[in-house]
């Protein structure tokens, strides 16, 4: 799954963008815009099959929510894949 959403990311395509916005929503259960570590935690265990520690989910939405909100929107959100991807490619090399 991760590595179809780098894809996606990485062609910059108008279906891709479709996609990761029903990924975002799908995972958004509040239905306020945002994903809170909570809403990060389920998202990463199902979309990537990794159980993170609620704490690091803490720590990722703190490090990327740009605006300050405590949460992630969607262009963080983007931008959260994105580096997750060049992390994980970095590791993988």
């Amino acid at each position: 799954m991760r590595a179809a959403l780098t894809r996606e990311l990485q062609q910059n395509l108008p279906s891709g963008e479709a996609r990761l916005r029903e990924i975002f929503e799908r995972f958004d259960s509040s239905g306020d815009g945002r994903l809170d570590h909570l809403e990060l935690k389920l998202a990463i265990r199902l979309t990537a099959g990794d159980e993170v520690p609620l704490a690091d989910c803490e720590r990722i939405v703190r490090a990327l929510d740009t605006d300050g909100n405590g949460a992630l929107d969607f262009h963080e959100f983007k931008q959260a894949l994105a580096e997750c991807s060049r992390v994980s490619l970095g590791n993988d090399l």
